[in-house]
This record gives C-alpha cells, structure tokens and sequence, in this order.
C-alpha cells in the first residue's frame, strides 16, 4: 500500500512539472503578427513634424497583410517633471491606410511641449504588431 501511494505521489509530481511551462494568450493557428516599423524618423519644419518610416514586408498569407499603420504619440509640456519609473501612455492620434513604401504623417506641434512618438501596425482584422522604434523631439520654439 505504502508503495503504490508514493507511486502516486510520484505520479503526480512529474505530471506538475512537465505540465508547467509559459504562457500566454492564445493566438490562431498559423498567425504572424504584423512586423514593426524599425526607421521611424522625423523633420521639423516650423510649427509642423513630418513622421516618415518605411512600411516592412509582411508573410504573403491573406491573413498577415497589413492593412493599417496607427500614429501614437505622447504631448509633455517641458516643465512637467518625468517619472521614471512610470509607464509611457501614447494616444492614438491618426489610423493611416497602409500603402507601400515610404509613409508619412504631419502632426502640428506647440513651442513648450516635447513630443513622443510611435507606430503600431495592424492587419486586416485590426490585430496589431510590435512597437516601432520612438522618436523625441523637445520644440522649444521657432528656432528648432
């Protein structure tokens, strides 16, 4: 008896193990996320900011196209004191349809503020990749 209970025991134990492992929401079968845009840059011309990245090549399958680029950005007045340890929260400001090649987007910008930026791709059914690399710009005023 005291055998077959640390058999058991035994059993069990393994089972736990083997069954641990790292998880993570669930994703469809055969799904890639869409790529990141990794040459996010920007000009500043006066009051205006023009974006411009490269839009990557995406898998073939019709369900890997990208189909949207989202323009996130965060607006910091530049005496406001940077928490470092807080999270950055970016609001959408733009949903641009995707087009090949080179894209762009122009935001107005104001003297005073400093300016984050990001882009998020996503495919047809509004599921979205990584990141983009962000972008910083401090608009002091006319002089940049």
């Amino acid at each position: 008896m005291y055998r077959i209970i640390k058999l058991i025991i035994s059993i069990i134990s393994i089972s736990v193990v083997l069954a641990c492992g790292v998880k993570g929401p669930p994703v469809p079968p055969g799904y890639t996320a869409p790529p990141k845009v990794r040459d996010l840059s920007y000009q500043v011309t006066g009051d205006k900011l023009v974006l411009s990245w490269t839009l990557p090549k995406a898998d073939t399958g019709q369900n890997n196209r990208i189909a949207s680029a989202g323009v996130f950005r965060i607006k910091q007045p530049l005496g406001k004191q940077e928490c470092p340890d807080c999270p950055q929260i970016f609001e959408r400001v733009a949903k641009l349809a995707a087009r090949s090649g080179t894209m762009t987007y122009t935001d107005r910008i104001t003297p005073g503020f400093q300016y984050y930026y990001k882009i998020i791709l996503s495919d047809g059914a509004d599921r979205s990749g990584g990141d983009s690399n962000i972008v910083h710009h401090i608009h002091e005023g006319d002089s940049q």
